[in-house]
C-alpha cells in the first residue's frame, strides 16, 4: 500500500453510535500507514460505537466538534451509523466543518448513512452519490445524482457504502486519498 497518507491530517467525524466497524477498518488502515487521525465529536471524553444490533466498545475523543476548523485537515472522514449521523445534522458544526471541506474542494469520505449529512449543500446537484439504498430517495430529491455502485468517486468527494463491503470500500478510500496527493505534486 502506498505510504503517502503520511502527511495528512485526517479528520474522522462521529458520534455516540457510529458505525463501530467503520471506525475500526478506517483506523487500522490509516495506523498502519502511519498516520494518527483526530477523532471529532459532539460528544466530549469517548463515544460508543453501535455494532449489529447493539452498542459496541467505547472510543476516546480526540477533539470538540466546535473547537475544530476544517483549514487544520487535509481530509474529513464521516463513519457511518443511524445514531451518530442523525446527532451530527443537528449540530451547526457539522455543517460548517463540512462546509470549508466543500469551498476548498479538500477530500471528503463520506460512509453509508453519512451521505445524508450533504443534503443541505447546494453543491449536491452537481455531486453523483452513492450510500445506502434507504438513502437514495432523499438524496435524489435534494438534487444529487445516484449511483447504485458499492462507492463513487466524485472529484474530491468519495460516497457509498461501506457496510456492503468494508475492506474494498477502505481500499479504494486510500487510493484516492493518495491519488489526489500525486495529482498535487505533479501539478507543482
Amino acid at each position: 500500500m502506498d505510504n503517502s497518507l503520511k502527511n495528512k491530517n485526517i479528520l474522522i467525524l462521529a458520534a455516540n453510535g457510529f458505525a463501530e466497524n467503520d471506525m475500526t477498518q478506517v483506523q487500522r488502515v490509516l495506523t498502519s500507514n502511519g498516520v494518527k487521525p483526530t477523532v471529532v465529536s459532539p460528544d466530549n471524553g469517548l463515544i460508543n460505537g453501535w455494532n449489529g444490533t447493539a452498542w459496541g466498545h467505547h472510543f476516546p475523543v480526540d477533539s470538540y466538534i466546535g473547537e475544530v476548523l476544517s483549514v487544520d485537515y487535509d481530509v474529513v472522514i464521516c463513519l457511518g451509523g443511524e445514531r451518530s449521523v442523525a446527532t451530527l445534522l443537528n449540530n451547526p458544526h457539522t455543517n460548517r466543518i463540512l462546509n470549508g471541506f466543500v469551498l476548498t474542494n479538500k477530500q471528503m469520505v463520506m460512509m453509508s448513512e453519512s451521505v445524508k449529512l450533504l443534503s443541505g449543500f447546494e453543491d449536491v446537484k452537481n455531486w453523483t452519490i452513492a450510500g445506502l439504498e434507504s438513502d437514495k430517495d432523499a438524496m435524489i430529491e435534494a438534487g444529487a445524482t445516484w449511483s447504485d455502485e458499492n462507492f463513487n468517486i466524485d472529484g474530491f468527494l468519495m460516497t457509498g457504502n461501506a457496510a456492503l463491503d468494508t475492506e474494498n470500500f477502505i481500499s479504494a478510500m486510500v487510493e484516492h486519498v493518495s491519488y489526489v496527493e500525486l495529482e498535487e505534486k505533479l501539478a507543482a
